[in-house]
């Protein structure tokens, strides 16, 4: 079963994706912002249109139809210490 995002890329389990749309979290009373990453997301075995990632230190099920993959820079500078990324952002 393939994942693809809003854009058609396909989706790997551990992938970085942003979501491209507010979306109002069902019984957890807040919305995930648009522009939010999603790091280390979970495939859904079961639902090619689902995805499971960590959004406000809550689990969350996300469609992919919401969801673009991120590009590799912002996969780094996401996972990269705080003084790393800025260094790195002011080369580019």
């Amino acid at each position: 079963m393939v994942h693809k995002d809003t854009h058609g890329a396909v989706l790997a389990a551990g992938d970085t994706v942003t979501l491209i749309k507010d979306l109002k979290v069902k019984g957890a009373n807040f919305t995930a912002k648009r522009g939010t990453a999603v790091r280390n997301i979970s495939l859904v075995a079961d639902n090619a249109s689902q995805i499971e990632g960590r959004v406000n230190d809550q689990r969350i099920v996300i469609l992919t139809e919401f969801v673009k993959k991120a590009d590799q820079l912002v996969s780094k500078l996401i996972n990269m210490p705080r003084k790393s990324a800025y260094a790195a952002s002011r080369k580019t």
